[in-house]
Protein backbone atom coordinates (compact mmCIF):
# COMPACT_ATOMS: atom_id res chain seq x y z
CA UNK A 1 0.00 0.00 0.00
CA UNK A 2 2.82 2.36 0.89
CA UNK A 3 4.33 2.43 -2.55
CA UNK A 4 0.95 3.04 -4.56
CA UNK A 5 0.64 6.16 -1.96
CA UNK A 6 3.49 7.38 -3.07
CA UNK A 7 2.89 6.78 -6.43
CA UNK A 8 -0.55 8.66 -6.20
CA UNK A 9 1.57 11.41 -4.65
CA UNK A 10 3.69 11.60 -7.17
CA UNK A 11 0.86 11.70 -9.80
CA UNK A 12 -0.32 14.50 -8.08
CA UNK A 13 -3.53 12.13 -6.63
CA UNK A 14 -2.87 13.80 -2.98
CA UNK A 15 -6.77 12.72 -2.33
CA UNK A 16 -5.99 9.24 -3.04
CA UNK A 17 -3.04 9.28 -1.22
CA UNK A 18 -4.65 10.47 1.86
CA UNK A 19 -7.50 7.95 1.51
CA UNK A 20 -5.22 4.83 0.94
CA UNK A 21 -3.07 6.27 4.06
CA UNK A 22 -5.34 6.47 6.12
CA UNK A 23 -6.44 2.67 5.80
CA UNK A 24 -2.74 1.47 6.26
CA UNK A 25 -2.78 3.65 9.07
CA UNK A 26 -5.67 2.19 10.71
CA UNK A 27 -4.14 -1.91 9.27
CA UNK A 28 -0.73 -0.92 11.49
CA UNK A 29 -3.06 0.09 14.79
CA UNK A 30 -4.87 -2.54 14.98
CA UNK A 31 -2.77 -5.30 13.87
CA UNK A 32 0.05 -3.43 16.79
CA UNK A 33 -3.13 -3.29 18.82
CA UNK A 34 -3.11 -7.50 18.77
CA UNK A 35 0.14 -7.89 19.16
CA UNK A 36 0.56 -5.70 22.44
CA UNK A 37 -2.58 -7.33 23.70
CA UNK A 38 -1.00 -11.05 23.26
CA UNK A 39 2.39 -10.73 24.35
CA UNK A 40 2.16 -13.35 26.14
CA UNK A 41 2.19 -15.32 22.53
CA UNK A 42 5.35 -15.40 21.12
CA UNK A 43 3.93 -16.77 18.22
CA UNK A 44 2.07 -13.34 17.79
CA UNK A 45 5.45 -11.32 17.82
CA UNK A 46 7.02 -13.95 15.33
CA UNK A 47 4.07 -12.86 13.22
CA UNK A 48 4.02 -9.57 13.40
CA UNK A 49 7.74 -9.13 13.25
CA UNK A 50 7.58 -10.88 10.01
CA UNK A 51 4.49 -8.83 8.77
CA UNK A 52 6.34 -5.81 9.45
CA UNK A 53 9.71 -6.98 7.76
CA UNK A 54 7.82 -8.35 4.52
CA UNK A 55 6.42 -4.28 4.22
CA UNK A 56 9.34 -2.86 4.13
CA UNK A 57 11.43 -4.37 1.33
Amino acid sequence: MSTVRTLMVVQGRKLHAAAIGFFEIIIYITALGKVVNGLDDPGNLLAYAWALQAGTT
